[in-house]
């Protein structure tokens, strides 16, 4: 019954502890039932024992003739591929699956990064054994845009080294009243990002990956009075520092632009079998100009920073339409919440957007 719950409600955590309570309950009742009036009348009744057995072994035949059809047509119709289903919902476990993945490889990590290791949190290394290696640096949009970029390197023989949080203009912005999972701890350790990139002479490529344009606003409301062009000019001063100390490192610097945020996460639109709560029907539609005019200002900042490679990412996300695309061809999520991606959608971004920029 848990298990059948998790098919439902996509989690079990620490906000369904009175469900799974019920469910244990629940379970030890219908187990106790079953017992009396089931168990006992068959294996200790004396009346028609032998029509019980062959009840029951036709009864277990056609159940598994049932399951075996259920079995080659992938599931029954109406309730969609069960395969695809299972492979949707693994994609919001992706921050997860990173974060294993980097604990495994913490040792090869901190030998790779040095002392400074304690400072920097969730680095993560992707050793191929190469002798170039490829930084992603900036916010939890870095973390989520390594996965695919380290994946690609197995295939393009460089190393993939990922460090949180270089935001700029970070040391302005109050984090506790901005709301969007960053300390002040976070910012203390972008001097020692700088200092890790500088010292690493493998590292040619540095890709900065951050949600621009929201911190561009935060810095606005919270210190430009909400005048128009304060948060747009302490955020372009700092992003531009940042790329003229990396220059100055011999680096060649990619500034990945924002992809489409959504206005809600993609899990409440897959259907999961006799889910009532699962919203009906398409995901909401996202066009593209409403993204385009939403981020006008940052795209332009993007234009104005000197000697960095800008990457616009929102066309190839709206797959030559009008539109974003929130899943594939085959179902499968492109991010996990509102704006953070899936592997999917990591993994379609360092295909189909960065391998040109990986390549040369």
């Amino acid at each position: 019954m848990i298990s059948y719950a998790h098919i439902l409600y996509g989690e079990l955590n620490s906000g369904t502890r009175i469900l799974r309570l019920e469910l244990v309950g629940v379970s030890f009742i219908l187990s106790m039932l079953t017992y009396f009036f089931l168990e006992k009348p068959i294996r200790f009744g004396m009346r028609a024992r032998g029509g019980v057995i062959y009840v029951l072994a036709a009864g277990i035949t056609i159940i598994g003739v049932f399951g075996l059809m259920v079995y080659l047509m992938e599931g029954l119709p109406g309730r969609g591929n069960m395969r695809e289903l299972t492979d949707a919902l693994k994609q919001f476990d992706s921050f997860s699956v990173w974060m294993e993945d980097a604990k495994r490889n913490q040792e090869r990590t901190q030998a790779y990064i040095g002392a400074e290791y304690s400072y920097i949190e969730r680095p993560a290394f992707t050793d191929v054994g190469s002798d170039e290696t490829v930084a992603v640096i900036g916010d939890s949009h870095a973390e989520a845009a390594y996965w695919g970029i380290a994946e690609l390197g197995r295939e393009l023989h460089y190393n993939t080294l990922c460090l949180l949080r270089l935001t700029p203009a970070g040391e302005r912005i109050n984090w506790a009243k901005a709301n969007v999972g960053v300390d002040e701890s976070h910012i203390q350790g972008i001097p020692v990002i700088v200092n890790i990139l500088k010292e690493k002479r493998d590292i040619k490529k540095v890709f900065i990956c951050t949600r621009g344009n929201i911190y561009m606003n935060i810095i606005n409301d919270q210190i430009g009075n909400k005048k128009d062009d304060f948060g747009y000019m302490l955020f372009k001063e700092s992003l531009q520092s940042y790329v003229d100390v990396l220059r100055r490192y011999g680096k060649e610097v990619f500034i990945i632009a924002e992809h489409p945020e959504l206005p809600v996460s993609p899990r409440a639109y897959i259907g999961r079998p006799f889910s009532q709560h699962i919203k009906q029907g398409a995901f909401p539609e996202v066009r593209k100009a409403d993204i385009r005019k939403e981020q006008a200002k940052y795209l332009q900042l993007l234009k104005e920073i000197r000697n960095a490679t800008i990457i616009d990412v929102i066309d190839q996300f709206c797959g030559g339409g009008e539109t974003v695309s929130v899943f594939t061809e085959d179902g499968i999520p492109l991010y996990s919440d509102s704006h953070h991606l899936t592997s999917a959608g990591s993994e379609f971004q360092a295909e189909h957007i960065l391998r040109p920029y990986l390549e040369r």
